[in-house]
């Protein structure tokens, strides 16, 4: 995918992410962190379905993830730029302030949510 195709998947999935706010739904703010996470992480996919919160780490200088099993079962440490940290801590934060936490962001990713990227690729990609 060229950076241009990115930027565009992007564009497109904040101005569903924002439409969505607005009207109170949670499909596209879930979609757009799963793109963003997929194009800026270079995390697997079975790697993205078996985050945890607790494997994401937001200090100041070097904001990580941990990858516990990762190809070949291995633990792994990936850095990720601050612009997505932000908006991973902002999507926790978002899903936070229901009253009843998504249970698929135990894990920050399950089957269903990986469904939802793929379609999101897949239609905008």
């Amino acid at each position: 995918m060229s950076r241009k195709e990115r930027q565009q998947l992007m564009k497109t999935c904040k101005e569903h992410y924002e439409l969505d706010l607005i009207k109170g739904r949670q499909t596209w703010p879930i979609r757009y962190m799963l793109i963003d996470l997929a194009l800026y992480s270079g995390l697997r996919e079975s790697e993205m379905a078996a985050l945890k919160v607790g494997d994401l780490v937001f200090n100041e200088s070097d904001p990580f993830i941990i990858v516990r099993h990762g190809k070949g079962n291995k633990k792994r440490t990936v850095y990720i730029d601050q612009k997505l940290a932000k908006h991973l801590k902002e999507f926790i934060n978002y899903h936070r302030s229901f009253s009843s936490f998504p249970s698929h962001f135990q894990n920050i990713s399950n089957p269903v949510t990986t469904i939802c990227k793929d379609n999101a690729l897949r239609q905008y990609g």
